[in-house]
């Protein structure tokens, strides 16, 4: 299976990409980064860093441009410094290439190059999707299905911004228009909406089982990260759970 990968470099993105990497079936052609609950100058050599450690130095990453309209908490978006400082990611400097496009370019490009229709997976905003669909329509039939975290059904959202009612969730709020952009396409869609990430909190018991497997280099990295996310609750007054992962 053809995949690219379109992420926003949270906490919970990283674990997303160290899943995606174990899937033997799976043909990672690239993977583009929206510049949403992040800053670039983590997120983006933490990519790198973790192709390198499953040995996929040869992917090329892609920064993405785009704004949304309400930004994240910025006490959130620097945890992908705490990432790309991990020990087990800084053995040495990151090779996995990082590509002269801007991040929807990239994706565009990649898609309409492919040689049959590929699967998206987006873990953030569905920002770069949607400007490729404007720019270049032909990007639309060559997408066999997207697949994304995003958006609440029938429960509760997690925006508790001030003036909000919580009813949105965080990676459609960033730039709402371009989720209504995507959902308007003809492309068929797995969402995994708050109702199904609620099923799945990340539980003390959770972290500390990675403690069994801390000899594998994916188990290292990923229970590191989610060790992290202990006090979440305590600091937030909101549960964490395995959002994008």
């Amino acid at each position: 299976m053809k995949v690219f990968f379109d992420h926003d470099g949270g906490i919970d993105d990283f674990p997303s990409l160290l899943l995606l990497l174990t899937y033997e079936h799976v043909d990672l052609l690239g993977i583009s980064i929206t510049p949403a609950d992040t800053l670039i100058e983590g997120a983006l050599p933490a990519t790198r860093k973790i192709l390198d450690l499953a040995g996929r130095s040869d992917v090329t990453v892609a920064v993405g441009t785009l704004g949304g309209r309400n930004p994240f908490p910025p006490s959130w978006r620097v945890d992908c410094l705490k990432v790309n400082d991990l020990p087990a990611l800084n053995r040495r400097e990151p090779a996995a290439p990082v590509s002269d496009l801007p991040g929807q370019e990239f994706l565009a490009r990649t898609l309409l190059e492919a040689t049959e229709p590929v699967t998206v997976l987006m873990t953030g905003p569905l920002t770069n999707l949607a400007w490729a669909l404007d720019h270049h329509p032909g990007v639309e039939c060559k997408v066999r299905e997207l697949v994304f975290m995003g958006g609440a059904l029938e429960v509760e959202g997690n925006v508790s911004e001030p003036g909000r009612d919580m009813t949105a969730e965080w990676n459609i709020y960033w730039d709402p228009p371009a989720a209504g952009r995507v959902f308007d396409s003809s492309i068929p869609m797995t969402m995994f909406a708050l109702d199904a990430t609620n099923q799945v909190p990340v539980t003390e018991g959770f972290r500390r089982a990675f403690g069994g497997q801390s000899e594998h280099p994916f188990s290292a990295v990923a229970g590191t990260i989610w060790a992290m996310t202990a006090g979440w609750d305590l600091v937030t007054g909101l549960p964490y759970f395995c959002w994008d992962t």
